[in-house]
């Protein structure tokens, strides 16, 4: 009698090679944010998905890239935690003509730091991008370099090749009883899920240097009588400057950035949500480790402080 299995899949690689897109995809729910722009996920998220008999337990971790303050280190150093407790490491990179410094070097650390426990795939996205025939010479040499069970060739925006890839995660992990119940699609709270929605938005919203510089703090979390819920967050940004920026004209902007972000929290929760954002000025919120752990929000019915 088939037995059930479950286990960690852990997504590494290089900012914007499409880690979040991979498990929002096979999960089939916006777990993890997704933007055009790189570095867009901050810490390990957990999003989960069943096929078959098999628990999936994704954890889709920070593009990896050079740090450049105390959040940059406290947030790496959580990615490559992470692999200390998978049971198979997907080292994703982007469709390319040749391979580039930065993933050569993810796959050297790896190579050494690895745990030996983990079985380790290698997953090309955005395939669609490049001619097949290119990608052979490549894959040819990273394999030659290193060791993977096995490579994937996908388009996560598409859905090419998440079939097969989700089959593969599905046999290759360990028979155990599951971690998590059926239901659940993922082990972060609601309350975290909401402030990355909000950040998510601010990132499409904003442009240039500015979302990167800005942080979506949970500030509190209450049921009203009828069943709705109010949500207070705030925004630290390093300078007034920015604080006027994404606020803008007559508060369009976090407006904007609010409405969006209360719609889909909507979704998130089943429930009438009424968002509350305020805009605080905090140089230096970036040497704040507080801020690695978990995610910081905004709203129509937004408030200047």
């Amino acid at each position: 009698m088939p037995k059930r299995r479950a286990g960690h899949v852990v997504l590494i690689g290089e900012p914007n090679v499409g880690k979040s897109t991979l498990m929002n995809s096979i999960v089939a729910a916006p777990i993890s944010i997704v933007t055009h722009k790189a570095q867009t996920t901050r810490f390990p998220v957990r999003g989960l998905a069943i096929r078959g008999l098999t628990q999936i337990i994704f954890v889709d971790t920070p593009g990896l890239f050079a740090a450049r303050n105390k959040f940059d280190r406290s947030m790496l150093s959580a990615a490559w935690r992470s692999l200390h407790d998978a049971n198979i490491v997907l080292i994703m990179a982007q469709a390319q003509n040749k391979p580039n410094e930065a993933l050569t070097n993810i796959l050297k650390r790896w190579h050494r730091d690895s745990p030996s426990a983990a079985t380790v795939a290698l997953v090309i996205n955005k395939i669609d991008l490049v001619r097949r025939e290119n990608l052979l010479p490549i894959i040819s040499q990273l394999t030659e370099q290193f060791d993977f069970d096995k490579v994937f060739l996908i388009s996560a925006s598409k859905g090419d090749g998440i079939d097969d890839l989700a089959e593969y995660l599905a046999v290759k992990l360990p028979v155990q009883d599951w971690i998590y119940p059926a239901d659940q699609m993922a082990v972060s709270s609601l309350q975290t899920m909401a402030t990355e929605i909000t950040r998510e938005k601010l990132l499409l919203r904003m442009h240039q240097e500015i979302p990167y510089q800005t942080a979506v703090q949970h500030e509190a979390w209450q049921t009203q009588k009828d069943d709705s819920v109010r949500i207070d967050q705030t925004l630290l940004v390093v300078s007034q400057s920015h604080k006027r920026m994404i606020i803008g004209p007559q508060g369009q902007n976090i407006r904007q950035i609010g409405e969006a972000a209360r719609k889909d929290i909507e979704k998130l929760t089943d429930r009438r949500v009424h968002l509350f954002l305020q805009v605080k000025v905090k140089p230096k919120w970036a040497d704040d480790l507080s801020q690695a752990a978990e995610p910081i929000s905004s709203n129509p019915e937004t408030r200047e402080q």
